[in-house]
């Protein structure tokens, strides 16, 4: 009982501080001055998104529901059985998406299946309200689940930077942004992703090629359709002509680098894809982000477009690449031509042909661009102090105010963000240099910074990153820049809730979630005080041996092991067993995501620690974040 009120301590302790330090960072703020500069929206700049919700009928027996959330979700009907695809990123509101298709078309008596068009949550986080309903309506099997066999795989190669991901999925999207400053998301409205309305469920079928789904009069043809994911999936059926390109289309330049971050996405490929649907001469056509299109010669005029805006500036980067030009000097010489950059489903409006540039650059090329003051550049830090000693900060003070009475006082988008951007690169140099004199600034201008200490500059970042959002054409881009003034204003960056991540672990496996302590382990801790030991965890009667050496987390195959001597033999390089856990993978989970829960599995011996609990616990923390 000792050790169990000692891991009692230990983790109400943890949880203590991290409510105290999170609750003052809530209510710690930096206050700027909310005067606009801009006293109305200039022209090209982010357009107002029109949401209307709606059950729109694609042909009889088609049907989609659009605007509910950032992604559609359609529903097939056949002698009143139910074929969904895709399931929103939210469990409430795909939970009105079916009951708007009840009110539309009756109550099914059955739902034959899903399909899922790939990983990204806004396709398939609310796929469980679809198993619910099956359920609510006495059915006796489960719907099959069905995606590509890349499904798994992709979803799980972001695992080890959810915590980044989520931090950037979230100034991409800008959904946690005041509604009335967030315009819309690029691709939608808006993302109705809610931490506590994730109710995935993984794939139980998939397929590599293509597979054909008989379905009553028609045929659900599922194929493979790699572009805007490695995984995507499209849908024809050939009985009504429909062809659903799911994201591989949309109106809009296409996504080909997303800021949220990503692999670069193969353009070739993708354009290819779009190429290959053209040989289906569809005759009504709508993409889970897009409207429904009527007319096979449409159809085919926009694929042709789309296919081609991606190849123009994947040829030409590449051409220019080979003519030995920077990649500054592509951003720049790489523009659509007239008939492609005014067609209404090539508007920058999600993807930016820069970012594509960029894009392609990086993916033959990778992070060195080849020139030499790049190859090893000096920290941020120390370039800002000697760019402060030449030009003075007194001078890059003013040349900051005087760019932005500049973005000001210009007519157009363009001019405003060229200034703009010069004064964000000028307020960073500021920061960096770590200045800090209550000492006043001279200006005419009501503006920040008024004193030369870094809570007047960051003042003066927050304006500058509102300021130069106002002028974006890209809502993606605005967004990005909002919600990083967000962020330095209230010092919190958004992350996991500790729900969400019980709900998200639910679903990995537990060779999974070893592996991903690999990449979350502190090393120079785990150097010090764990250095050739090992650990031993039997979960679900499954063993996994774990040693820690020159820092580094491996996992030890084939290891002889006498419980209850606690005697281990045969550990290559182990000074010696330190700790050890035998239990069931719910408890497991548990102990990661919920200590109280784990607390009562300890006592009740539903898990058994091996060796000290409070080493056991203190060796857990080697894995937990930084900002925790």
């Amino acid at each position: 009982m000792g050790q169990l009120r000692t891991i009692c301590l230990t983790l109400i302790g943890v949880f203590l501080a991290r409510y105290g330090y999170n609750h003052y960072e809530k209510t710690k703020r930096i206050r700027v001055d909310e005067s606009p500069l801009f006293a109305q929206r200039l022209e090209g700049t982010v357009k107002e998104y029109a949401a209307r919700k709606r059950i729109e009928e694609v042909v009889p027996g088609v049907y989609a529901a659009i605007d509910y959330s950032l992604a559609s979700s359609l529903l097939i009907v056949d002698d009143n059985r139910w074929f969904f695809l895709d399931s929103t990123e939210n469990c409430a509101v795909m939970e009105t998406i079916i009951s708007d298709f009840e009110s539309f078309l009756g109550t099914p008596k059955e739902i034959a299946g899903v399909a899922l068009t790939h990983f990204h949550p806004d396709h398939c986080f609310g796929t469980g309200s679809i198993i619910a309903y099956a359920e609510s309506l006495g059915q006796t099997y489960v719907p099959e689940i069905w995606a590509h066999d890349k499904f798994k795989s992709e979803n799980e190669k972001f695992i080890h930077l959810s915590y980044l991901g989520f931090r950037r999925a979230t100034s991409q999207f800008g959904h946690k942004l005041e509604r009335e400053r967030q315009i819309n998301a690029g691709i939608g409205h808006r993302l109705t992703h809610r931490e506590d309305q994730v109710c995935y469920l993984p794939p139980s079928k998939t397929f590599e090629k293509e597979v054909s789904i008989p379905f009553g009069k028609f045929t659900i043809q599922l194929f493979h359709a790699p572009g805007e994911t490695d995984d995507q999936i499209s849908i024809f059926i050939p009985e009504v002509s429909v062809l659903i390109p799911a994201d591989n289309v949309y109106p809009h330049f296409p996504n080909l680098y997303p800021i949220r971050g990503a692999p670069v996405r193969s353009v070739r490929q993708w354009a290819n894809t779009v190429a290959n649907f053209r040989k289906l001469k569809a005759e009504h056509m709508i993409g889970m982000h897009s409207p429904v299109v009527h007319g096979a010669e449409k159809i085919d005029e926009i694929l042709v477009t789309y296919h081609d805006g991606m190849k123009f500036v994947h040829d030409q980067t590449v051409r220019l690449m080979e003519n030995l030009f920077t990649i500054e000097d592509i951003v720049e010489m790489v523009k659509l031509p007239k008939a492609l950059a005014d067609h209404p489903w090539l508007e920058q409006t999600y993807g930016k042909v820069e970012w594509c540039v960029r894009g392609v650059y990086s993916a033959y090329i990778g992070w060195f661009d080849g020139l030499p003051r790049n190859l090893r550049p000096l920290h941020p830090k120390i370039s800002s102090k000697k760019h402060i000693k030449i030009a003075g900060r007194e001078a890059i003070v003013q040349d900051l105010l005087q760019s932005v009475r500049d973005g000001q006082s210009c007519g157009d988008s363009a001019c405003a963000h060229e200034n703009l951007q010069w004064a964000l690169e000028l307020v960073d140099i500021l920061i960096y240099s770590e200045i800090d004199e209550e000492k006043n600034v001279k200006s005419s201008i009501d503006f920040h910074p008024r004193k030369y200490t870094k809570e007047e500059f960051l003042k003066s970042k927050i304006f500058i990153l509102k300021s130069i959002a106002e002028v974006q054409s890209n809502p993606t881009a605005r967004n990005w820049y909002l919600n990083e003034a967000n962020i330095i204003a209230t010092s919190q960056v958004p992350t996991i809730s500790p729900e969400a991540r019980r709900e998200h672990m639910t679903n990995l496996s537990v060779d999974l979630i070893l592996r991903s302590f690999e990449t979350r382990m502190n090393a120079p801790t785990a150097l010090m005080e764990y250095e050739g030991k090992c650990f031993y965890f039997n979960i679900d009667e499954v063993e996994y041996n774990l040693l820690i050496r020159n820092g580094v987390l491996v996992k030890i195959e084939n290891v002889n092991i006498i419980l209850f001597l606690y005697i281990f033999k045969g550990l290559q390089n182990c000074e010696s067993v330190h700790n050890g856990l035998i239990g069931t993978s719910e408890k497991f989970k548990d102990l990661l995501t919920h200590p109280a829960t784990a607390v009562a599995s300890l006592a009740k011996r539903d898990l058994k620690i091996l060796g000290s609990i409070t080493d056991f616990v203190k060796f857990l923390t080697l894995f937990k974040p930084i900002s925790e």
